[in-house]
């Protein structure tokens, strides 16, 4: 299987086209798959499975080693469910062309963060379904994790000796009771 850092990037994040917001642009990155199976670039758990009007068919993946939500869309089928855990690597779902926003069949990914990663991101604000925070430029991030893990492109340790992940900053549901105070 492709792994998303071994994927073209068809459309850049940050990228101006004249359907974004004029200020911050594409919130994800756009990648070259044409109806293929597409590997969990972490390890985390789903959190959502959500039809959008824009964005198709979505899985939303929690990342355990950061409490980042990881968003996938235009996807065709999905091979996970809802609560399920995903170590990195493992079959989550099969890209697509679903949405009113997809030009063609490829995979667009995102990924929400508490707050931002880098300087760039702090104008990056997102609310996408029940979660807020600040995009971040996808592939840094992966490249970020592969470095800190010693990983391969494909996701595979590069060490013998097991890589444990961090303890996750904050649960899905603290997140949710968050949220919902804010709204109230």
């Amino acid at each position: 299987m492709k792994t998303i850092l071994e994927a073209k990037i068809v459309n850049d994040y940050k990228s101006k086209r004249k359907w974004y917001d004029i200020l911050k642009g594409h919130t994800g990155q756009d990648f070259a798959y044409v109806y293929e199976p597409l590997p969990s670039p972490v390890t985390g758990k789903v959190v959502a499975l959500v039809k959008q009007v824009e964005m198709g068919w979505c899985l939303y993946l929690e990342d355990i080693e950061s409490g980042n939500i990881h968003v996938f869309a235009h996807l065709s089928e999905f091979k996970k469910a809802v609560g399920e855990h995903v170590e990195r690597g493992e079959l989550i779902a099969i890209t697509g062309n679903t949405g009113t926003a997809s030009s063609g069949p490829h995979l667009h990914y995102e990924i929400i963060a508490f707050k931002a990663i880098n300087y760039e991101d702090k104008i990056m604000t997102r609310r996408l379904y029940v979660f807020r925070g600040v995009n971040t430029r996808p592939t840094a991030y992966l490249q970020f994790l592969h470095k800190k893990y010693d990983l391969n492109k494909q996701g595979e340790s590069n060490t013998t000796a097991p890589v444990l992940p961090e303890k996750p900053t904050g649960t899905l549901e603290k997140r949710l009771i968050a949220i919902k105070r804010l709204a109230t």
